[in-house]
């Protein structure tokens, strides 16, 4: 008798590519009071607003505070709700967080990530803008504001 065997590789559908993700590393600096908020999001280069990428913050009551991403999302449309789906189950303060959010129409090209920051009774920091192109390596924003450092790279 003579058995046929098929590779069992052949009878698995081959699943397309994994989407690229932003992989976002962030360490806080050492500090007391209350903990920063710090936000990343989306825009293209003349301003316009894509999306939130993401709320390290604690509570959504002081969303309003962040000055500079609550006029940008404004005025570009985003939903409160779609915020929370990415400010919610934010994990409990730590002074290093690790989040991937999905990047595919982020690496076209003309695209700047911004980041605010925030603390009660403290700074304000709101100028960061880094530009993305297609084949961007990713970034180290380092000993800015609230941040000891924010790794943001390409997970493939």
């Amino acid at each position: 008798m003579i058995r046929r065997f098929i590779p069992l590789l052949a009878l698995i559908p081959l699943a397309g590519a994994a989407e690229p993700q932003l992989v976002l590393d962030l360490t806080l600096v050492e500090g007391s009071g209350d903990k920063p908020m710090i936000v990343v999001w989306a825009e293209k280069s003349d301003g316009t607003f894509l999306r939130t990428l993401h709320m390290f913050s604690k509570d959504r009551k002081y969303y309003k505070d962040m000055l500079v991403w609550s006029a940008a999302r404004d005025g570009g449309g985003e939903d409160v709700k779609a915020v929370d789906a990415v400010a919610g189950a934010t994990p409990a303060w730590t002074a290093h967080q690790v989040v991937k959010v999905p990047a595919k129409d982020l690496l076209a090209g003309d695209v700047v990530l911004r980041v605010e920051q925030r603390k009660d009774k403290g700074g304000h920091y709101k100028k960061r803008k880094v530009p993305i192109t297609p084949a961007w390596p990713g970034v180290t924003l380092e000993k800015e504001g609230y941040i000891a450092s924010l790794v943001i790279t390409v997970e493939q």
